[in-house]
């Protein structure tokens, strides 16, 4: 049996319900934990745990079949963060060496990388390399700001590579006001 694409149909009989099944809620080609930039970003607009749990219920539960009535009402999802321009940032792309010591608070993707797939590492005049980010699907049209939990002092001579025609804004920590 197929799809109406010539894919695979789920088993559970399910559109939407079994392809979150399957997809089994992972989330995928993120960096390891004990990799310096793993899961170090702020204000991120992932599922919570419960949002998670509301739709493993629904699934598990038995999806509604399309009658509206049985639908939860929809929920509301806030607009990412906007980041104001912040002093001492830099605007990097293609394999950017830093000229200078740079403490990374985040950054903005100003262009998405081509395809939408990039995996963004940085090079420690030491040669170790740490990856920052892994895009992989980058809509283009959202300039979603990525604030690390606690910045990272990157040094002189460090070089950041993996671009793929992406260009990012990489913000210093803000002065407060």
């Amino acid at each position: 049996m197929s799809g109406d694409q010539g894919g695979e149909v789920s088993e559970r009989g399910g559109d939407l319900a079994g392809i979150v099944d399957q997809v089994g809620f992972q989330r995928r080609k993120e960096p390891q934990a004990g990799e310096p930039c793993a899961g170090v970003r702020r204000r991120h607009q992932a599922l919570t745990q419960e949002e998670i749990d509301l739709v493993e219920r629904w699934v598990n539960g038995g999806s509604p079949e399309g009658n509206p009535n049985d639908l939860p009402a929809r929920p509301k999802i806030a607009p990412p963060p906007v980041v104001e321009s912040r002093t001492g940032e830099l605007v990097v792309s293609g394999d950017y060496r830093l000229p200078r010591p740079f403490v990374l608070d985040g950054f903005v993707v100003r262009v998405p990388p081509s395809g939408g797939t990039a995996r963004i590492t940085i090079e420690f005049p030491d040669g170790r390399v740490a990856p920052l980010v892994w895009f992989d699907g980058h809509p283009a049209q959202r300039q979603q700001p990525f604030l690390l939990r606690v910045p990272l002092s990157i040094p002189a001579g460090a070089s950041m590579r993996g671009m793929a025609g992406s260009t990012l804004v990489l913000l210093p920590p803000a002065h407060p006001r």
